[in-house]
């Protein structure tokens, strides 16, 4: 039970010690870590979605399905809205919010907007990839 394990784990010699328990229990204690960092790819992208009129949960799925991100990558709905509402005043803030709170009177995209969103999209994450040099190769008995 939880008692016996209380007692277990602070018991020197077989002798509960309260002070012993109190000091450890802050030393057990885990600090919760940032799922989403405000200077990460990730947040530039989610930002970007966001002024797209992206909705947090679009943004998630679409995270889910780039074949090419790690796991680190993927984000989700509740994750977004609660970075947002933890940002300090200012400008980003409004925006991001103004830009939650709007509703499309048409829900549907035109096609020429979706792609471009695409592309734009991909181009953030492609310019966060690292560059390789291009180096000709020569095939066996081809000239160059």
């Amino acid at each position: 039970s939880t008692i016996y394990r209380e007692l277990k784990r602070n018991s020197i010699n077989d002798v509960y010690q309260a002070q012993y328990a109190s000091d450890n229990t802050f030393a057990r204690r885990r600090r919760g870590h940032r799922k989403l960092k405000i200077d990460s790819i990730l947040w530039k992208f989610i930002v970007e979605a966001i002024r797209c009129l992206w909705s947090p949960q679009q943004i998630a799925k679409r995270l889910k399905r780039f074949p090419d991100l790690d796991q680190t990558m993927n984000v989700s709905h509740t994750t977004i809205y609660s970075t947002i509402r933890a940002l300090p005043k200012g400008e980003l803030k409004k925006d991001l919010l103004s830009c939650l709170v709007m509703k499309i009177k048409s829900e549907k995209l035109t096609v020429n907007l979706k792609k471009i969103l695409y592309y734009r999209i991909l181009k953030l994450f492609m310019s966060a990839q690292p560059k390789f040099k291009k180096e000709k190769y020569r095939v066996i008995g081809k000239p160059i």
